[in-house]
């Protein structure tokens, strides 16, 4: 198993599904449940999609980075793009049929962060074996 997987690829469209796939499949290894990993991916891929929609310019890539660190899996997707405040608007307006990509990313994970004006997103998903261990080991 690898410990980190980091790949680039041309900011278009056609290259999400493949990132999603290279991180489904690192997390599988990782040992993320089916559902968290379900989860995960689900996250993930608004990530890609706002790094394409929102970070695409000509000649541009976007990248994603994978480890496993302390009891969770990060995945970080950074795009080339002017980036954005993403404390700015966390939620969507009223009625909005878009803008909703940061709140389920959120609700998917157990952390969202952004760095470097928010053209980095960093997911981090908890892995539930090791997470169940560590409050065993606590308990007793």
């Amino acid at each position: 198993m690898h410990d980190r997987h980091s790949i680039r690829f041309p900011n278009a469209p056609q290259y999400v599904p493949i990132a999603r796939r290279a991180v489904v499949e690192f997390a599988r290894e990782c040992g993320l449940s089916e559902g968290a990993c379900d989860d995960l991916t689900s996250a993930v891929g608004e990530a890609l999609a706002n790094a394409v929609e929102h970070g695409f310019r000509d000649r541009t890539y976007f990248a994603i980075r994978c480890w496993r660190e302390e009891g969770s899996l990060c995945v970080e997707v950074e795009d080339d793009g002017r980036g954005f405040d993403p404390d700015a608007r966390l939620e969507p307006e009223a009625n909005a049929t878009r803008g909703y990509g940061i709140t389920i990313m959120r609700a998917l994970v157990d952390e969202v962060m952004f760095k470097r004006n928010g053209r980095v997103v960093r997911l981090r998903k908890f892995i539930e074996e090791e997470a169940g261990a560590a409050s065993e080991e606590l308990a007793g």
